[in-house]
């Protein structure tokens, strides 16, 4: 399987706990982006030293080299 590049939508709790699984398995996957919309979700992205931080979901979306995005935002 090849690698897999995660952008990770929502960096609250749900968001953290992916993060963390997925640099559980760096073989198989990367967390490339993470949308940030807040200026704290903005920090936490950049202390998860990610490669790309998006403003919006519509930014993240027009990269190609995302293959899956994990939405970690709340339900309501």
């Amino acid at each position: 399987m090849d690698k897999v590049n995660v952008c990770i939508v929502g960096t609250g709790w749900t968001g953290t706990n992916h993060f963390n699984g997925y640099k559980a398995i760096p073989e198989k996957a990367t967390v490339a982006a993470v949308v940030a919309h807040s200026d704290a979700s903005k920090a936490k992205a950049e202390a998860w030293s990610v490669p790309k931080i998006y403003r919006s979901f519509d930014e993240a979306l027009k990269d190609d080299e995302i293959d899956a995005f994990n939405l970690c935002t709340p339900h309501y």
